[in-house]
């Protein structure tokens, strides 16, 4: 049973709703002005949101109409709102600097440990840019719960105000993705250092080339380990950006730690941590993986107005004698076994993989760009060319099935027609299409 309240927020306050599963939360603005994560609502249209946490901030006061389901609703005054558009100011007055003198503008890095509002602040931040007419750079550097692509990878998309939505956030359209096929960075790190230093030498690339992507800048969220391993692989994603400014999310040690760390390299700023996070549980997080998935397939339909993007995959078959299964890093080796030659490159060879049911059923496959000489014979021999490794994903497909005695599979494609190469990465990342 819904329950409808109106709630009357004063001036930098804001309502928030923890919405549980399988509940829903609609929200109507009905005077004033508010936003949601950084993004205007508009007057007299409702929004509703379904197993997610929303913040409505409000600058100057509001009225707002709501009707829930399974929902925990609340206003509170203490908000680092206030926080993270002076933080905005700072960024804006060093973009006008880098446009005026046809330079780099901020790149921002926004670190801190799981559930501390990383994802939250990065997108405000970047909402805030793109409403001012900038076209910053996204990267989403985590690969478990990325908000542009299929988690497993790292990507990066320009951002414009064209792309942003009250329900759907920030969207880059056809960002440039990588693969590591796995839900954490701690599981391949090696590869995943690696597959962040070509990101990155991609993304400088296009900065080179466009005036008002580069003073525009680059905003970087990151995964939310920050201890040991996780530690050195944060201080790897900073190098490898050239981050010039890194915002941590309310956690002294790590804070201390980084201004030890980058005290000639870059400026470390703290923020507050929002009094609305919540700890998502592993369930959570799992249905939110499978939720991604599902809109790269299916696309993604409003639940308040019923519009959006609706895709209509293709089942399509395959010859498994015909592609090549991969995986990046099959062989780990321990630090003792890394002592002379390319052993220490081990973790980011790539392997020949054989198709089982066990090893692909349910799998999410990352297809490969094509190599430049792929159409040659040494590129269509059992060889697996090291330099895919640097070939960012053309697409996903899911394997409905495999049948290894008639050699043929069945796979959910986004579209029909042939692959555009026959090299597979194979992961660790599962969907159930039945779900």
């Amino acid at each position: 049973m819904q329950v409808q309240e109106t709630y009357i927020l004063q001036a930098e306050t804001e309502l928030r709703s923890e919405v549980a599963m399988g509940g829903c939360f609609k929200v109507t603005l009905i005077e004033g002005n508010a936003e949601i994560f950084g993004i205007e609502m508009a007057l007299n249209r409702e929004y509703v949101f379904s197993d997610d946490n929303v913040a409505i901030f409000t600058w100057y006061g509001c009225k707002l109409q709501t009707a829930s389901e399974s929902a925990s609703t609340y206003v509170s005054d203490s908000t680092p709102m206030v926080a993270y558009v002076n933080t905005h100011m700072q960024l804006e007055a060093r973009r006008d600097a880098a446009l005026a003198n046809q330079d780099f503008g901020p790149r921002v890095l926004l670190a801190g440990p799981s559930d501390s509002g990383k994802s939250t602040a990065a997108r405000i931040l970047a909402a805030y840019a793109c409403r001012v007419d900038r076209t910053p750079l996204y990267v989403d550097l985590d690969v478990g719960q990325s908000a542009l692509a299929v988690p497993g990878t790292i990507c990066a998309s320009p951002l414009s105000k064209f792309g942003l939505g009250v329900e759907e956030g920030c969207r880059g359209d056809a960002p440039l993705l990588y693969s590591l096929g796995y839900a954490t960075p701690l599981d391949r790190a090696e590869l995943y250092n690696k597959l962040v230093s070509v990101l990155a030498g991609k993304v400088k690339d296009r900065l080179d080339r466009d005036v008002d992507l580069r003073s525009s800048g680059v905003i970087v969220n990151t995964c939310g380990y920050i201890e040991d391993d996780g530690y050195d692989i944060l201080l790897q994603c900073i190098q490898s950006f050239s981050i010039d400014i890194v915002l941590v999310m309310g956690h002294d040690r790590l804070y201390s730690a980084l201004c030890n760390s980058l005290k000639d390299s870059c400026t470390v700023v703290k923020l507050p941590l929002s009094g609305g996070v919540v700890r998502r549980e592993r369930q959570y997080r799992a249905r939110s993986r499978q939720r991604r998935i599902k809109e790269y397939f299916y696309g993604r339909v409003s639940l308040s107005s019923g519009l959006g993007t609706s895709y209509s995959p293709a089942r399509i078959d395959i010859q498994v004698s015909s592609v090549k299964f991969i995986r990046a890093g099959g062989l780990q080796l321990s630090e003792n076994m890394r002592v002379m030659g390319d052993a220490g490159n081990a973790a980011t060879q790539l392997v020949s993989v054989a198709p089982t049911e066990a090893e692909l059923s349910r799998s999410i496959l990352a297809v490969l760009h094509p190599l430049p000489q792929e159409g040659s014979a040494a590129a269509r021999s059992d060889e697996i060319p090291q330099a895919l490794l640097q070939s960012n994903v053309a697409g996903f497909l899911y394997v409905v099935s495999l049948n290894l005695e008639q050699d043929r599979m069945t796979v959910l494609s986004p579209c029909s027609g042939a692959l555009p190469s026959r090299f597979l990465m194979v992961g660790s990342v599962k969907w159930d299409d039945s779900k």
